[in-house]
């Protein structure tokens, strides 16, 4: 996995990701994560140390609430795309990320 830019697990009807997974993806520099299509409430923290991520699609989750550590870790971020969740609002510091060009937060329902 060292040398994927790509980290995807489209439509495996996840509720989880493992930690060593996410370890892999941290330590391959992966710019691109696309979790869309599954089970997923929240995301893991150990996500947070995939900082090198500029697109990150979780379209067709379960999710009801983004992570306060998005806009602190994620600086990179590019591409936002959290359409058919459950998200009531975002996160207080979304704000900070100033390369974010696209962001999709349509057909959430709660």
């Amino acid at each position: 996995m060292k040398n994927i830019r790509l980290f995807s697990l489209v439509g495996q009807n996840l509720s989880e990701i493992s930690e060593e997974i996410l370890e892999d993806a941290a330590e391959a520099s992966v710019t691109t994560i696309d979790l869309s299509r599954n089970k997923l409430s929240e995301l893991p923290n150990k996500m947070s140390a995939i900082v090198t991520v500029t697109d990150l699609k979780l379209i067709s989750n379960h999710l009801a609430s983004l992570p306060e550590w998005i806009g602190e870790k994620y600086k990179c971020l590019q591409i936002l795309d959290i359409s058919k969740n459950h998200l009531q609002s975002l996160p207080s510091n979304i704000g900070c990320l100033k390369y974010l060009r696209d962001i999709d937060i349509s057909f959430n329902r709660y």
